[in-house]
């Protein structure tokens, strides 16, 4: 009973201390510069009773702020009048490609607009948006020509192929190395081995020609060795969207205890607390059912990507990674991970 007395005066002392009026703010004679307003164009309304879709998107009416008429690329910055370097590029990787343009568009129209102008304008593809005005163009000579006469159109250049390549291929140019080779990818942001738009060409194509000992893991994507010598003629192929050295990975699970401060929280906590009973989800990219780490823990399997019931993790083992994290007993590794 005190200490209730005593916690209730306390609070009517502490708000005999608040002003009458509430609390008041001091004001300075800073001022700040009012921005333009911006408004997303693309909202998307997802379906509150569904993790798989998120519906249509909504198209809004707003403004957009004027933009340059550029494009900042990885090699450059491309204007009205052409490409200001700001890397140097091999010989090889200097040569442009017929099937690419870089488009610059009137910084004044909206970029959504433009991109729909664009499209419109010819039988082309926007691989890329290069801000603040660009849009790598791909297509064959014929429409891309066919762009300069869109008005929102202020500039078409062509396009080294080094820009689809890894800085890492312009400083080496002899040798052999281990690369990825990458298709474009479409709509839907699934790669593809062939570039499609009436452009005779495949990834299969790239490999049989200039790559030893390559494997696709899947669509659109290719791993194997090339000779530096001829990463420019590799380029050069309509399917190709991307060619970077492929990573040399190592296992670190062995660090996975030090990381997570397991030790710490070991030795730091008495408790009986050992994760009896308790159901834990893991979302992620599937996992290997026959992995052994799991015995009998895991009560339920489940596919929630549209059209694919499997739950098997056949590609990067991201899955059964945290799996394991989770509710792994190390026995694969003897307990070292």
């Amino acid at each position: 009973m005190t200490k209730r007395m005593a916690v209730a005066i306390l609070g009517i002392f502490l708000l005999s201390l608040a002003p009458a009026g509430g609390f008041d703010v001091e004001t300075t004679g800073d001022s700040a510069e009012i921005l333009d307003p911006v408004v997303t164009r693309i909202g998307i309304a997802p379906d509150p009773d569904s993790i798989q879709g998120l519906g249509e998107p909504q198209v809004l009416e707003g403004f957009e702020r004027t933009r340059e008429n550029t494009a900042e690329s990885t090699i450059g910055v491309y204007t009205e009048l052409g490409l200001i370097p700001s890397v140097h590029l091999p010989r090889a990787l200097a040569e442009t490609r017929g099937d690419l343009a870089m488009v610059i568009v009137d910084g004044d129209v909206g970029i959504w607009d433009a991109r729909i102008a664009v499209e419109e304008a010819a039988d082309v593809e926007i691989r890329s948006t290069i801000p603040p005005s660009g849009f790598l163009v791909q297509g064959d000579e014929k429409q891309i020509s066919l762009l300069a006469e869109e008005s929102i159109v202020v500039a078409v250049h062509t396009v080294s192929s080094g820009l689809l390549a890894h800085p890492l291929l312009r400083l080496v140019e002899e040798g052999p190395m281990m690369v990825e080779v990458l298709g474009w990818k479409d709509d839907e942001l699934q790669r593809h081995a062939e570039p499609g738009l009436g452009l005779e060409d495949s990834l299969d194509a790239v490999a049989e020609l200039w790559l030893t000992d390559s494997w696709s893991p899947e669509e659109g994507r290719v791993w194997g060795v090339v000779d530096l010598s001829n990463i420019g003629s590799v380029l050069q192929h309509p399917s190709v969207a991307w060619v970077a050295p492929l990573p040399v990975l190592e296992t670190k699970n062995d660090n996975a205890r030090t990381h997570m401060g397991i030790e710490t929280v070991d030795s730091f906590f008495v408790t009986d607390l050992d994760g009896s009973g308790q159901t834990v989800a893991v979302g992620d990219s599937g996992i290997d059912h026959d992995h052994g780490d799991f015995t009998n823990r895991i009560v339920g399997r489940t596919s929630v990507t549209p059209g694919d019931s499997s739950t098997a993790d056949p590609s990067d083992g991201h899955g059964t990674h945290v799996a394991c994290t989770v509710l792994g007993s190390g026995m694969r590794s003897s307990g070292t991970y």
